[in-house]
Order: C-alpha cells, then structure tokens, then sequence
C-alpha cells in the first residue's frame, strides 16, 4: 500500500487535474446555457488554471518522494559495494589505517570529515 509512493501521488495529482478541468468545462457550460456566455467561458479558462496550479503542489510532493527513493537506492548500492569506505580515487590516502566509525556504525574514509550516512562531524582523536 505505501510502496512506490511518489507515483501513486503523481497519478493522484493527475487524477484530480483531470477531475477540476471536467468539472469546470460542466460549470462553464451551464453557465453559458444560462445565458451568461462570457461568465461561462472564463469560468472554463479559470477553472483549468485554478486546478493546474493547485495540483503542482501535489505532484511536486509526488516528485520529491521519487527522487528521495532513487537516491536512497543509489547510496544502499554504494554502501553494499563499500564505496563509502573507498572514497575517491582520484584523491591520495596518507594515513594507513582503515578510516574512521562514527557513532552511527557507519565506515567512513579518512578523507571525509562527516558521516557519510548521518552527516555527524568527525569525533577528535
């Protein structure tokens, strides 16, 4: 029920865009069958951007819950591969040991000077 998340609150922004534009063409219509044809054709153009923009919010939750779980997906990878513990290549190691353990249980490479899972600060030796 709450996995994949973010789609389910895009298909639900999407859902209600859909219902807002349906039910502001029914207003604008009978609107204009009322005999105001000016009041029921901004009604129609109205109510398509009222409901646009209510739903960005929506379907920008729905986004960001997305990404989140791509991203901890990616580092879940990263920390099965022991990347964390590598650290970049590109950059020399000076010291010999191993790296450090935060308080979390996380390894971390000697380079960094926070946690690269809980974001704590390096402990001083």
């Amino acid at each position: 029920m709450f996995n994949n998340i973010g789609k389910k609150v895009k298909i639900l922004a999407w859902v209600e865009f859909i219902v807002g534009i349906i039910l502001s063409i029914i207003l604008g219509i009978a609107t204009i069958i009322g005999g105001s044809i000016i009041v029921g054709l901004i009604s129609i153009v109205l109510g398509v951007f009222v409901s646009w923009l209510a739903t960005l919010a929506l379907y920008a939750i729905g986004q960001t819950a997305e990404n989140t779980e791509k991203i901890l997906e990616k580092m879940h990878d990263c920390d099965s591969k022991n990347i964390l513990l590598k650290g970049d290549t590109n950059k020399t190691n000076t010291s010999n040991d191993e790296g450090w353990i935060c308080s979390c249980g996380a390894k971390n490479n000697n380079l960094s000077t926070t946690c690269l899972v809980c974001f704590k600060s390096r402990p001083h030796k």
